[in-house]
């Protein structure tokens, strides 16, 4: 998965949604790995615009796991 997230950051993305059943992500560097818990999260990160975080409709007041870019 680190090679995964490392090339995410090479394309020069923010941030990748990484299942929490693939295991902990290593390298986290200075992308944001969302780790959603099912489907419907998933769906939910995938389609927030930057502008939304921490609104209650799928930002991350929505209690899901966020790590890394700080």
């Amino acid at each position: 998965m680190d090679r995964r997230v490392a090339e995410a950051a090479r394309l020069g993305f923010g941030s990748c949604v990484v299942p929490k059943t693939a295991g902990e992500a290593g390298y986290l560097g200075k992308v944001e790995v969302l780790r959603p818990a099912n489907i419907a999260e998933a769906v939910r990160f995938a389609l927030m615009s930057p502008e939304s975080e921490g609104d209650s409709v799928g930002g991350r007041a929505s209690g899901v796991e966020v790590r890394g870019s700080s």
